[in-house]
């Protein structure tokens, strides 16, 4: 039998990044508040979106609201 890990993972997800790099994933979520508590939108907290829009990935909400974001450490989340 193959192991498989099941996670829920959207737009929202909540991506917290601590002093030493490491960073979590979710579980948890801004859900439908997306577009005021995301980053690229004006709000205050790391989502998976504002990760994509940071890489070039995605085009949405104002880029420059994470551009002071660590390019490494983005990448290490994205993967």
């Amino acid at each position: 039998m193959p192991d498989l890990i099941s996670i829920g993972l959207g737009g929202g997800t909540i991506i917290r990044i601590k002093d030493n790099g490491e960073f979590t994933v979710g579980p948890d979520s801004v859900g439908y508040r997306l577009p005021e508590k995301s980053l690229i939108f004006g709000g205050d907290t790391l989502t998976t979106t504002d990760v994509a829009v940071a890489l070039g990935k995605v085009e949405l909400g104002d880029v420059s609201k994470v551009a002071h974001l660590d390019r490494e450490l983005l990448n290490k989340v994205y993967m």
